[in-house]
């Protein structure tokens, strides 16, 4: 299980709210496909910070780069066989399968003050991406994930409004898990680069 631990959690008032998020990953159970992943995170995801200064909610600040990161590095070394940390999309590299890369859209949260209810929710929403070795764009999906705790459980904002964010960041893992072989283009190109095959089909990679 991948657990991140907090390097800064501070509430400095009733609607001040300033932590880093963190997640417990389980491994998940999948059976990699033969093949060798490049990982690209685009600028600004790994840092990641969702920043929101109104009278509702006076200066949020919480981290959420680290811990994205970190589910998307589990997940995808679970899927394939080999993966590794790319750069830059402009440098082919022949000896990459294909290259993988997770762009945050949009990242929402409700308090239980604002929902007169006893929740904390959050919703994050990727934009995913599968290039060729050479950069070329041959799958564009998107997944949402959705997490909520409730008050019961958590004795204050920081620690419930951190719960949900762990869930929504493993909720979304889990849709691109399951759903992956689902995506059309992605069939494609597992059919095109012979990493995997119904059947057993010549020309599939064992």
């Amino acid at each position: 299980m991948l657990t991140l631990l907090p390097v800064l959690i501070i509430s400095a008032c009733s609607n001040s709210l300033s932590f880093e998020a963190t997640t417990e990953m389980p491994v998940p159970l999948a059976t990699p496909m033969p093949a060798t992943v490049g990982i690209y995170y685009p600028e600004g995801f790994s840092d990641y910070v969702y920043r929101e200064n109104t009278d509702d909610r006076k200066n949020w600040d919480i981290q959420t780069g680290a811990s994205q990161t970190a589910v998307f590095d589990r997940l995808l070394s679970s899927m394939f066989d080999h993966t590794v940390h790319i750069e830059d999309l402009n440098q082919p590299d022949r000896q990459l399968d294909g290259i993988f890369s997770p762009e945050l859209v949009t990242m929402q949260f409700a308090m239980p003050k604002e929902t007169s209810t006893d929740i904390y929710e959050a919703w994050v929403k990727y934009d995913l991406r599968l290039f060729d070795s050479t950069g070329l764009l041959l799958a564009k999906w998107l997944i949402t994930g959705y997490g909520k705790t409730s008050t019961e459980f958590h004795s204050n904002p920081v620690d419930g409004l951190n719960h949900a964010i762990g869930l929504a960041f493993r909720d979304a893992g889990s849709k691109l898990l399951l759903g992956f072989r689902a995506n059309v283009e992605v069939q494609t190109w597992l059919a095109a680069t012979g990493i995997a095959c119904d059947n057993g089909a010549d020309g599939c990679r064992p």
